[in-house]
């Protein structure tokens, strides 16, 4: 099943009860979403199929999805994911902090978060992720035009790794 392309299983999926069935369970373990080939053709429902009751993900790659990743996509997602390891919602102009807020809280394992060219970061979303992810190794802010200097210093200060 991981070898298959998206398409592919959304399109097991309607074959018989028992596909739905196989795909829904794959979705559900799945540990990693990788959207950013694809991200122009997604949509906010195959996006709750695809990870709808799956709380085993450690990596969430959204990288250019701004037609259709809102916080209200997203927002459920992290707050499902504390396993989660990896973000990057690189070039996603329809979130705002308050999703780095819930990342903060409900992902506080997070390793790497990529926020390339997300020019609605700042240094108060930044701040919470500083003082709830204390484990990021790396932070990608390039393009993040709200970010100050002291809003990096907190964050080399309270993520030691």
């Amino acid at each position: 099943m991981p070898c298959l392309p998206l398409q592919t299983k959304f399109q097991l999926r309607r074959v018989s009860k028992q596909c739905l069935e196989m795909v829904t369970l794959y979705f559900s373990i799945n540990k990693m979403v990788n959207t950013c080939r694809i991200a122009n053709k997604m949509t906010t429902g195959a996006m709750s199929i695809m990870t709808r009751n799956n709380t085993s993900l450690h990596d969430l790659v959204l990288r250019n999805s701004k037609d259709w990743l809102t916080d209200a996509v997203l927002r459920p997602i992290l707050k499902q994911s504390p396993k989660l390891q990896r973000l990057d919602i690189s070039n996603c102009s329809s979130v705002t902090n308050s999703t780095l807020q819930v990342l903060g809280v409900n992902c506080q394992n997070v390793r790497t978060v990529c926020l390339n060219d997300c020019h609605w970061v700042s240094v108060d979303g930044l701040t919470v992720l500083a003082i709830q992810c204390v484990n990021i190794e790396s932070l990608d802010l390039t393009g993040c035009w709200g970010v100050n200097d002291e809003a990096i210093t907190l964050l080399a200060m309270q993520c030691k790794k």
